[in-house]
């Protein structure tokens, strides 16, 4: 919640701060307390929006609270790493589609340029996407070394 607080208080930076808010739910995903981590995310975002406007919240809603369990998830079924990624992917889409009809309002508000290619901004989101998601992956698997080893 801290964390989500900060990104709105720092809109140039709010996608850090909101992906360092994923973070926390490493801790429950770790022992494979799924159950856990799903109510943690509902927490965190019934709390924070007391407190933060909607349009913060519907970035770690979709995606950041979301994306942590089903990584962890599917590694533990220990799933091909193509077929997950696919798996992945297909989320993140679901995840910008969802986001767009969200927010079509405010991107209608957007530059003609931005707003005439926004298929080109979805692409090169989603390529993004996997190296966030490779790199999240990687910080997953030292996160839980470091916990199980306590």
């Amino acid at each position: 919640m801290v964390f989500i607080t900060a990104a709105f208080f720092a809109p140039a930076v709010s996608l850090p701060f909101l992906a360092l808010s994923s973070m926390c739910l490493l801790i429950p995903l770790s022992k494979k307390l799924y159950f856990y981590a799903v109510l943690c995310v509902i927490a965190v975002s019934i709390f924070s929006s007391l407190l933060n406007p909607i349009d913060i919240l519907i970035p770690y809603i979709l995606f950041f609270g979301i994306h942590p369990i089903i990584t962890i998830v599917l590694q533990n079924i220990k799933l091909d790493k193509i077929i997950a990624s696919v798996i992945k992917q297909v989320f993140f889409n679901i995840a910008l589609i969802a986001a767009y009809f969200i927010f079509k309002e405010l991107i209608l508000t957007f530059p003609s340029f931005i707003r005439n290619n926004l298929v080109w901004a979805a692409l090169f989101l989603n390529v993004f996407f996997l190296f966030y998601d490779n790199l999240f992956l990687r910080l997953c698997v030292r996160i839980d070394k470091y916990i199980k080893n306590r």
